[in-house]
């Protein structure tokens, strides 16, 4: 029976045996090597922060699962990213898990996450996907990592992206998809930087990408569907965002009542809000006469199919962020000209 690739966000029982696969891991272990002893318990007071995100790769098949590793990604102060690029010795990903367990993280709050969405834009650091050599290589796997991060990760201003490559095969392979080298010293993306094969584990290069550089080069596959941000149309409240995001998992209302740890009546409370700051999208909908209750309940689970197929389109509506955007819409030039799809 052919194999199955899956993600699905880290879990703490997952933690352990994925740093056993960093340090099995040839070059990562030699990164994390001074800190490999901290790696789990920052990776575990890191997990219910709004700024950290990670999913989880396994291998399935009809009798076992394999774990393959995990992709960790976090939104960072642009203080920490502007210095760690212009650093010419620091492994960004170690002196990041250093300075969280020495209480002076460069992760963003809640609030920061929320304020920098609204208004100029978020950077994104990611640690790294903390597959094994053999395993990142396969394509299937590559695919899963791909889709994992970007279902992570869209839907938010984002300004910048930086990364530290953890193998030569990786490194070209993000080159390729329209990431510039960090040149050590000046911080600044080039693409006429060399590095080799040989220097690529020893020296402490980024590659990343700006909202900038993707308007200068529009047809990267990051720059794409990173850097093409819509301002959202509901400004949901983040209760509101909650129960549609139990709800987009394939929830029924009963099953929301319990996860949520609240009443059935509260759950159908929560939808009639979300329909009344969503009644525009509805308009054609709503505007229906209904002849009896059950050609009203059949019109509700319609309207609640066409509301979560949209929200899976368009991430943006499960962000954080302030519901003045006048700022935001000033700042997405890169997808200004690119017109909004229904669903």
């Amino acid at each position: 029976m052919a194999f199955r690739v899956h993600a699905r966000p880290l879990q703490p029982r997952d933690v352990d045996g994925c740093v056993e696969i960093i340090a099995a891991h040839p070059i990562l272990r030699e990164r994390y090597r001074y800190i490999l002893a901290d790696l789990p318990g920052v990776l575990l007071s890191l997990m219910t922060q709004a700024a950290f995100g990670a999913s989880v790769f396994e291998e399935i098949d009809n009798a076992s699962v394999r774990l393959l590793g995990a992709g960790v990604a976090t939104f960072v102060r642009d203080d920490f990213l502007r210095e760690m690029k212009e650093s010419r010795t620091t492994w960004a990903t170690p002196e990041l898990v250093t300075r969280v367990k020495h209480g002076n993280s460069p992760l963003l709050s809640q609030q920061e996450i929320r304020n920098a969405n609204s208004d100029g834009g978020l950077s994104l650091f990611v640690w790294h996907s903390g597959l094994s050599v053999a395993d990142v290589g396969r394509s299937e796997v590559a695919g899963a990592v791909i889709t994992a991060f970007f279902d992570d990760w869209r839907g938010y201003q984002i300004k910048e992206i930086c990364q530290q490559a953890e193998t030569w095969h990786h490194f070209l392979a993000t080159r390729a998809g329209g990431c510039c080298v960090v040149h050590p010293g000046t911080g600044r993306y080039v693409n006429h930087f060399e590095a080799t094969e040989n220097e690529f584990d020893k020296v402490p290069l980024l590659l990343g990408m700006s909202r900038e550089v993707a308007q200068q080069a529009p047809g990267s596959w990051l720059g794409t569907v990173l850097f093409r941000y819509e301002p959202p149309r509901f400004y949901f409240t983040r209760g509101q965002q909650r129960l549609l995001s139990v709800a987009l998992a394939g929830a029924t209302d009963e099953e929301l009542a319990d996860l949520l740890g609240i009443s059935y009546f509260a759950v159908k409370k929560v939808w009639r809000e979300i329909y009344d700051r969503s009644s525009s999208f509805f308009a054609d909908w709503d505007s229906t006469h209904v002849a009896s209750d059950e050609a009203g309940r059949h019109r509700g689970k319609q309207r609640r199919h066409r509301l979560l197929a949209y929200l899976r389109e368009h991430p943006e509506e499960m962000r954080p962020i302030r519901k003045n955007l006048s700022s935001i819409r000033a700042s997405s030039s890169l997808s200004a000209s690119v017109p909004r799809r229904r669903a």
